[in-house]
């Protein structure tokens, strides 16, 4: 893996992230050994950038949202390919970078993604575990203020230039500690609103997406909660203004 490292860098967009980076730091270094690490931080107020320092990641400092945070990577990184990397992400696997430089080997691939150990439904573009051409960042508009469903911009993007997409199967976990937030599903719904605008099409997306995300879980009470997480969805939606300032 060592000898595409000059094919791609790293990048982690935090956010008092300390709960879990080390242990996304960690298999960064156990699976992607040698690999430069960037830290894209909102200013964080724990010890995130403690740890960050600990090993050895570039610190860039942001106030602008996770938006600004992705598009940010375009400008700092160099290299042909970003991956990004959320903070509560684990990768497992070391053949991730190879199987994923050989997927973006063709032209109409424009983005690589790892999936979650043992979900069986791969949807959208997530930004948890993703391989993407830095020049797609770079040909991307995202606002400034955006903290929530910046993929938006991406898949927009995506279909407009015809780009193909690739999921790799079992190649991380997520721990997944922002939907911990009792609002999360009315944060989430906020931000398709602030982003996407009146769009039925987006509403329609997002609700196939969380009925992916609960159905992967393979729990009777997450596919009992599917409902009331749509419910949820469509009041933060219905009202983005209050939802997306409470996170």
């Amino acid at each position: 893996m060592a000898d595409f490292n000059n094919l791609f860098d790293i990048v982690v967009r935090t956010k008092n992230s300390a709960r879990s980076l080390e242990n996304c730091l960690s298999a960064i270094k156990e699976h992607i050994p040698g690999s430069n690490i960037i830290v894209i931080d909102g200013k964080s107020t724990d010890n995130t950038l403690k740890i960050a320092e600990e090993f050895h990641a570039t610190v860039f400092l942001e106030d602008k949202g996770l938006a600004y945070a992705t598009s940010f990577a375009g400008i700092i990184c160099k290299k042909q390919y970003i991956l990004y990397i959320d903070s509560d992400v684990e990768i497992i696997r070391d053949d991730f970078i190879n199987t994923a430089l050989s997927l973006l080997e063709d032209r109409k691939v424009g983005a690589v993604i790892g999936s979650s150990l043992g979900y069986p439904f791969n949807y959208g573009i997530p930004f948890g575990l993703i391989l993407i051409k830095r020049e797609i960042i770079n040909k991307i508009t995202f606002p400034d203020g955006i903290y929530g469903r910046e993929t938006y911009y991406v898949q927009r993007y995506f279909r407009k230039a015809r780009l193909k997409i690739k999921y790799i199967k079992n190649t991380m976990i997520h721990r997944s500690y922002s939907r911990e937030y009792r609002f999360w599903p009315e944060w989430q719904g906020s931000y398709v609103r602030l982003t996407a605008g009146f769009s039925p099409r987006e509403v329609a997306y997002s609700l196939l997406v969380a009925f992916l995300m609960l159905s992967n879980k393979k729990k009777l009470k997450d596919f009992l909660y599917i409902p009331i997480f749509w419910i949820k969805l469509m009041r933060g939606y219905l009202n983005p203004v209050e939802w997306s300032g409470r996170r």
